[in-house]
């Protein structure tokens, strides 16, 4: 992969696997480019069929592979990993966009599958720290860390994302035409 934007949309999840006992799970993502690590938002009591509203963009880089992580959110201990799959950013790279199902495997054993839409734009350069884009029903901008031109560029990409986006699933997962939350992720 070279130099631009890849965005990744984790869409749903069909799990096999349950972690919980006596509740319905608490999955989220954890996607992982190279150094670069952003946790997505939580699907509360999603159970064996979580959906998200994510959009993930990293900066282009020279790694082949793109790591999932889906997890189960505990509150009294810790988290547990539901199933792992990794992405071909290869392949994203010469299709421009890749929208299909990725098995999870936990232990060598399938856990399940999810539905991700991965996108690599080569002429819009990516920020500089990964960032998480949540839909939401308001208007709202949270504080973006780092320079103004980051902020600039994570403005940019979004608006550029919304224009070219998901009309891909029959009623499901409409267009986006509202705002989103925007916020820089640390960890």
């Amino acid at each position: 992969m070279h130099n631009g934007s890849l965005i990744i949309r984790p869409i749903e999840a069909k799990l096999y696997r349950d972690v919980e006992l006596f509740r319905k799970m608490d999955p989220y993502c954890i996607l992982t480019l190279g150094d670069q690590s952003v946790k997505g938002t939580i699907c509360k009591k999603g159970g064996k069929r979580p959906f998200w509203d994510d959009i993930i963009i990293f900066r282009g880089t020279q790694h082949p592979v793109c790591t999932l992580e889906l997890m189960d959110k505990d509150t009294l201990t810790s988290d547990d990993l539901i199933g792992v799959c990794e992405i071909d950013l290869q392949e994203v790279e010469e299709e421009t966009k890749v929208t299909k199902w990725y098995e999870l495997h936990y232990k060598r054993k399938l856990a399940g599958e999810i539905l991700i839409e991965a996108t690599f734009d080569k002429e819009q350069e990516g920020p500089k720290e990964a960032l998480l884009y949540v839909k939401k029903k308001r208007a709202f901008y949270e504080h973006l860390k780092g320079h103004d031109a980051d902020k600039s560029a994570a403005r940019h990409i979004i608006s550029y994302q919304v224009k070219r986006s998901r009309a891909f699933s029959a009623g499901m997962h409409q267009e986006l035409s509202s705002p989103h939350y925007v916020w820089a992720v640390d960890d």
